[in-house]
């Protein structure tokens, strides 16, 4: 290939990385935008949503979240892709407002009324995994009679240190979401640290828990003060004399 064509080729890209963008303003939105060697891109709105890019999209996301104004935006994609202007307006209008919507409301199907293909699991060849969940200890305060973390046997768990340098991994491989669980994660007093660790980097987090800890409001507001976005309560049933008598 000559060397004028691929510095084109390259032009047309967006720089390889992990983006993230938060902002109170309306809402919690968090969107992280993975960008790949190929340009295409893998994009994560508020830790529940997943949406795959081409390279077109991608740039038109890596500007949004860049804070670039509409006019810069279409400036920026007319030259790197050679489209008129109405073209990368329209484009660029479309692709913000499906964002912001599935970024606020979680009752709209994206595939119904936003008209985003839908992409089969597996069926993108990606760099890193989108989340990875990290068992911080297999301590627990329940006994669950179908656990497998359950058993007399004791286990070695890693320090702080060696966790932060997992979640620097982590992050140096692109993994947009780190959650924490167990056994019960919120037995490690270290966890506040490492949430705060993790969100420092960019991740979005997350905790699995069985909820005990979560009766003290004050442990909560920490938890929350360190950068965690989401928790997942388990419940064994919406019964409570069999949630407790299978924990």
């Amino acid at each position: 290939m000559r060397l004028g064509m691929l510095l084109r080729k390259l032009r047309r890209r967006v720089p390889p990385g992990l983006y993230t963008y938060r902002t109170k303003e309306d809402g919690n939105i968090v969107l992280q935008l993975r960008v790949e060697d190929d340009g295409n891109g893998v994009l994560v709105v508020n830790a529940n949503t997943v949406l795959y890019l081409n390279r077109t999209a991608t740039a038109h996301v890596y500007f949004f979240m860049k804070g670039m104004s509409l006019e810069e935006a279409v400036k920026n994609i007319r030259k790197m892709f050679r489209v008129n202007k109405k073209r990368a307006l329209e484009e660029h209008k479309k692709i913000v407002y499906t964002i912001s919507t599935l970024a606020r409301t979680e009752e709209v199907c994206p595939i119904s009324y936003l008209e985003i293909e839908r992409v089969e699991p597996f069926s993108m060849k990606l760099s890193a995994p989108v989340r990875v969940d990290l068992a911080l200890t297999y301590r627990c305060q329940n006994n669950c009679i179908h656990c497998y973390a359950g058993g007399p046997r004791e286990t070695e768990e890693l320090g702080t240190e060696d966790w932060k340098r997992i979640i620097d991994k982590l992050v140096s491989l692109g993994v947009f979401l780190a959650t924490f669980t167990g056994g019960e994660p919120t037995l490690r007093e270290d966890l506040p640290e490492l949430l705060r660790y993790a969100q420092e980097k960019g991740m979005v987090t997350g905790l699995i828990t069985n909820g005990r800890r979560l009766k003290d409001m004050k442990y909560v507001r920490k938890l929350e003060s360190c950068g965690l976005d989401f928790v997942q309560v388990t419940l064994e049933s919406h019964i409570p004399e069999i949630h407790d008598k299978i924990t």
